[in-house]
């Protein structure tokens, strides 16, 4: 899982337009759309250490891990993530069209 101190703090708002995603990006880290990707793909990401958002039932989230059975989305009102089974997510994912927005550095 993503360490929830190293994500930048303009990105725990999620944002899934990729101007504001990188307006919230410090200016070591380029915008990557991975729009289109399957759930699967964005784990290399998450592997890395990179916070994904995405679209998720009418709503923007961030991910920030994943095991054998979940995706963990964190909250911002609950200040921590929670599981989301894999296959619910990807359902989900994949009916908001597989957005998603990470960064890596420069």
């Amino acid at each position: 899982m993503v360490d929830i101190s190293t994500i930048p703090a303009g990105l725990l708002k999620a944002p899934v337009d990729e101007a504001d995603f990188a307006a919230a990006l410090p200016e070591r880290y380029q915008v990557l759309n991975l729009t289109g990707c399957s759930a699967d793909s964005i784990k290399y990401m998450l592997d890395r250490g990179y916070a994904v958002t995405a679209q998720y039932q009418n709503r923007h989230v961030l991910i920030v891990g994943y095991d054998q059975y979940n995706f963990w989305i964190y909250s911002r009102t609950a200040g921590e993530a929670s599981a989301v089974a894999s296959d619910d997510a990807t359902a989900a994912f994949a009916e908001s069209g597989n957005v998603f927005l990470t960064y890596g550095e420069v």
